[in-house]
């Protein structure tokens, strides 16, 4: 019966947790306007460089040797083309 009760009681506490934090990033609720005109601001994330433009930064770094050796390794692999 313990048990029964523990697990009640932490999923009671998980969904309000849960509540709040979507409330909280939800633009069109009570709380999340509520907490913006206090001025809390969600946390800015930095833009990633797209995959491709990734990739071809990597093929640069590949063919100008920019990598780290493997140890104990002595051959050069070219990029494929």
């Amino acid at each position: 019966m313990a048990i029964v009760l523990a697990i009640l009681i932490f999923l009671t506490i998980a969904g309000a947790l849960f509540a709040f934090g979507a409330a909280a990033y939800a633009p069109s609720s009570i709380l999340g306007s509520r907490l913006r005109s206090l001025a809390w601001q969600r946390p800015q994330v930095q833009e990633k460089p797209a995959i491709k433009e990734r990739i071809e930064q990597a093929k640069a770094d590949w063919k100008a040797g920019r990598f780290e050796g493997v140890p104990g390794e002595t051959e050069f692999i070219p990029l494929p083309e």
